[in-house]
């Protein structure tokens, strides 16, 4: 009967250590540091439309068991690209796309993407089917001009001209709306090998 008497008060100290340390724990924190070129949002847990907060540039104390933080740049991104396309008088054209965008609201980005590479798979899928309509809407002499000094084939300076008038403006609108401003989107083609020894020889645009 002793014996167990003497074991009530140690069940009791094992009792109060881990409450103890469970209050602890569910107290701690952490430091975070916010930079000048850079948002970082913290966001409630479990809570998926609580709004997040932005932070100012300073250093934090923030719970890890509550929140969780989200880091991206205010900087401009850029994009580069490749893809093939059929010009309206059915040649392949080879073009190089250079896109640089860059994160203006925060919050709508987060409930939009959440992370740089999902904007990046959907900045890809969109400058893809944008510049594969504009390709598909003009002929390769719209496209590219002979240089026969040098014997090359170049790309039409205007051509991104005329891209961005009539292309750019719907990409920039469909992301707008979710916090991604998309400053520019450049191109550059080429031609495949047999193609533009063709158009080389032909001068079917009438160029000099």
């Amino acid at each position: 009967m002793k014996i167990t008497k003497s074991i009530f008060p140690l069940i009791t100290l094992i009792i109060a250590l881990t409450l103890c340390l469970k209050v602890f724990s569910s107290t701690e924190v952490i430091s975070v540091l916010v930079n000048e070129d850079e948002y970082v949002i913290i966001v409630e847990k479990e809570k998926l439309k609580a709004k997040p907060v932005i932070l100012k540039p300073g250093k934090y104390e923030i719970d890890p068991n509550l929140h969780s933080v989200h880091r991206y740049s205010n900087k401009a991104y850029e994009l580069d690209g490749n893809l093939e396309a059929m010009a309206k008088d059915k040649r392949v054209v080879l073009l190089d796309t250079k896109t640089h965008w860059q994160i203006v609201d925060p919050i709508k980005f987060f409930f939009a993407f959440r992370s740089e590479q999902r904007v990046i798979d959907n900045l890809n899928a969109a400058i893809r089917h944008k510049v594969m309509g504009f390709v598909n809407a003009h002929s390769i002499c719209d496209l590219f001009e002979v240089k026969h000094q040098k014997r090359e084939v170049v790309f039409r300076e205007e051509v991104n001209n005329k891209f961005d008038a009539n292309y750019l403006l719907k990409v920039q609108s469909s992301f707008a709306k979710h916090g991604v401003k998309i400053n520019s989107i450049k191109l550059n083609g080429n031609l495949k090998g047999l193609v533009k020894q063709a158009f080389l020889s032909t001068n079917k645009c009438g160029e000099d």
